[in-house]
């Protein structure tokens, strides 16, 4: 399965959140640069003027968060393609380290002073547009991440859903159209493996089945449920028909289904549940 791309996972408030650092950056940025220049140095006031504070912070940070941008962004697209967080943390933390580097190297020339004496307002009004880029990074990144992780378990789980029923189809096969009393011999006979992410949400128990017999009551329908997975992250229903389909279904639909005749015995489980 090809999963789509990080903007494929944007949320609605991402963008504006993002729109209001930046706004923040344009209009208060100069104000912070030239409060830890008089602070912090011995610069003339008269070179650490209203313009020259707004050329700091456009030249100067706003060099800085675009290469954060292109780190961060370069880091960003290898995380998402081999699936490591860390790979993103790291990408973030070198882009900051890019920022505060240019930067200062951009101040120091524009006011012809070294390095040393504008490391402490440097790192003060470049680190904190820097943090705040890492926080508008990670509010993007995150979020995505996540429901990238629920759309790979979502999907993991649907295919075990398949896997179970050519199991369950093999199993009676080989007993004479008697169906496995549970989902657990089906593991025992070596017919399939234990879910994947076998956790404590994801144990072969917390997959809820019904044995199909031929006789007359329990006749294979579209609408008969044969196994049926709760997914907690998204609260919806994973389940396999006795026809072989599979859908996601979300509480309503579930239940619409449970109140069919033939899912009667499912729904005594489910509410016993």
């Amino acid at each position: 399965m090809i999963l789509a791309g990080i903007k494929d996972y944007l949320l609605w408030w991402q963008l504006p959140f993002i729109g209001i650092i930046t706004l923040i950056w344009l209009c208060a940025g100069h104000l912070l640069v030239r409060w830890t220049l008089r602070r912090y140095t011995q610069i003339p006031r008269t070179k650490v003027s209203a313009s020259t504070c707004l050329k700091l912070n456009i030249l100067g940070i706003g060099a800085g968060l675009l290469a954060f941008i292109i780190i961060a962004g370069i880091f960003l697209a290898v995380s998402w393609r081999y699936n490591s967080i860390i790979i993103a943390i790291a990408g973030m933390f070198v882009g900051l380290i890019m920022t505060l580097a240019i930067s200062l190297t951009i101040s120091s020339i524009l006011l012809n002073a070294d390095f040393k004496s504008l490391a402490k307002p440097g790192l003060i009004s470049s680190g904190t547009f820097g943090v705040l880029a890492i926080i508008s990074t990670l509010a993007v990144y995150l979020p995505a991440y996540n429901l990238r992780h629920i759309r790979i378990q979502k999907g993991q789980r649907l295919r075990y859903l398949a896997d179970l029923g050519i199991a369950l189809k093999t199993y009676s096969s080989k007993h004479g159209g008697i169906p496995a009393s549970s989902l657990k011999d089906l593991i025992s006979a070596k017919l399939i493996e234990p879910p994947p992410d076998n956790s404590q949400t994801n144990e072969i128990s917390a997959y809820m089945y019904v044995p199909m017999y031929t006789g007359s009551e329990q006749v294979q329908t579209s609408e008969r449920i044969w196994v049926a997975h709760f997914f907690k992250p998204t609260k919806e229903w994973l389940v396999l028909f006795t026809d072989g389909q599979r859908a996601v279904l979300n509480l309503e639909e579930f239940q619409n289904l449970l109140a069919k005749p033939e899912n009667r015995i499912l729904a005594s489980k489910v509410n016993k549940q």
